[in-house]
């Protein structure tokens, strides 16, 4: 779908609605899933990755059921997923989705096939693939990717990963610690990617009663045969969600207002602190205020950034306009993502005569003032975050076109329909989908 996207004159301060975090949420539907007892989520988000998840849980033998309060009531397997004999298991196009669920189908005997769509075929599944052999999984694969058909059971052990993938392959594994009758002991080569994720993980696990000990340079040991206790969760904003929106924010400028909880942050919310060092105020009393500067943005200098790759986009958005060399380290990993988000942002910023280029295991902008007579066409390259961060430009553009627009149904669907709540124009230019009203998209306002 191509949208064309049209800035307001005037941007009023603003409160975003962004949906629920899709970090916590894939984490705390599967162990829901596979817990003893009734688990009542609140705030699950409604996206295309969601719908994946909960295709899956349903696939092992988990029960979810609509709550009248808009709540979902899972019913767990007690730490025995069954598929049907010869599954084939859709994932859609969710990287998380599918590590996590490689882990938890070899839990069981049955085999099954684990397949997905798009992008999610060329994503690196291989280290994990031979982790879970090494446990006891049998495994084929004609590649280092999905479709993968395995079966388990796994018994446990003591493995190491190389850390320089995704943390996901060691979330994945600590997710099924627990169940694992022999335990597991995880230990890593180097230091992982996104090691925030791996806190994340844990603080999970533990909320369903699972212990778990030790931390991303030591490596973590979970006793076996644990199980998860169902329960009761929330599932908070998102912080990257809301990372683009205060991104928004500093580059028209003006305010955002959100009750979003106060530092220290960790993850993706760290990406705030990137984008106060930008030229943004931030406040944290009674919520949180981020305000834009009337002056140049600033260069936040080299960024170590491996804890909020997600937040790469919209942080590069503020990068080509702002004075001076930003470097982002730590992100070789975004070449696995929904597209190779480093090429891809070369690529689409190059066009606006920003000085961009890729290097080894970082993203090197210079910023410039833009012409706000360019009306460029980006393209999303399919991936959601390209989409939401390149729309970000039309507040010094004027205008823009996005082709590929319909990729925010990823993680964001409203995110066309909250642009136009703010003031900006937003417009259809070809439908491939019946319905925009129901992917997300807003009618011409």
């Amino acid at each position: 779908m191509r949208l064309r996207l049209q800035s307001p004159a005037v941007l009023e301060a603003f409160s975003p609605r962004v949906p629920p975090s899709k970090y916590v949420a894939n984490r705390v539907l599967l162990l829901a899933a596979l817990a003893a007892g009734p688990t009542v989520l609140h705030g699950v988000p409604e996206s295309e990755d969601m719908r994946a998840a909960l295709d899956f849980v349903r696939a092992f033998g988990a029960a979810v059921e609509p709550l009248a309060s808009g709540a979902l009531l899972v019913t767990g397997v007690s730490a025995r997923p069954r598929f049907a004999p010869g599954a084939l298991v859709d994932l859609g196009e969710s990287g998380t989705l599918a590590r996590f669920a490689l882990a938890i189908a070899a839990l069981q005997g049955e085999e099954v096939v684990l397949d997905g769509r798009g992008r999610l075929r060329e994503r690196p599944m291989g280290e994990l693939l031979r982790v879970l052999e090494a446990l006891g999984a049998r495994v084929s694969a004609t590649r280092e990717g999905l479709p993968v058909r395995l079966r388990g059971p796994l018994r446990g052990g003591r493995v190491r990963l190389s850390g320089r993938v995704t943390s996901q392959f060691a979330s994945a594994l600590l997710i099924v610690g627990p169940l694992l009758e022999g335990g597991l002991v995880l230990g890593f080569e180097d230091e992982p990617v996104s090691a925030s994720y791996l806190g994340l993980t844990v603080e999970t696990m533990t909320a369903f009663g699972a212990r778990v000990h030790g931390d991303p340079r030591r490596g973590y040991e979970v006793s076996g045969a644990q199980g998860y206790r169902g329960g009761e969760q929330r599932i908070p904003p998102d912080p990257t969600a809301l990372g683009y929106f205060a991104a928004l924010a500093a580059l028209f400028p003006t305010t955002l207002r959100h009750e979003f909880p106060p530092p220290p942050w960790t993850g993706e919310a760290r990406a705030l602190e990137v984008i106060a060092s930008m030229g943004a105020r931030i406040s944290v009393h009674d919520g949180l205020e981020v305000t834009g500067t009337e002056e140049t943005l600033r260069s936040p200098g080299r960024v170590d950034a491996r804890d909020f790759p997600d937040s790469i986009p919209a942080l590069a958005a503020l990068a080509a306009v702002a004075q001076g060399e930003t470097v982002f380290t730590g992100v070789g990993h975004l070449r696995h993502k929904e597209s190779d988000r480093i090429a891809a942002l070369v690529g689409e910023l190059s066009r606006l005569g920003v000085e961009a280029r890729a290097e080894a295991d970082a993203l090197w902008l210079r910023g410039r003032p833009l012409d706000p007579g360019a009306e460029p066409v980006f393209s999303a390259h399919g991936d959601h975050r390209l989409a939401m961060s390149l729309a970000l430009l039309s507040t010094r553009l004027g205008r823009v076109t996005i082709d590929g627009a319909e990729s925010v149904r990823k993680s964001f669907p409203g995110y066309w329909t909250e642009l136009g709540r703010l003031g900006f124009r937003v417009e259809t230019l070809q439908e491939t989908m019946r319905g925009a009203r129901h992917s997300g998209e807003s009618r011409p306002t």
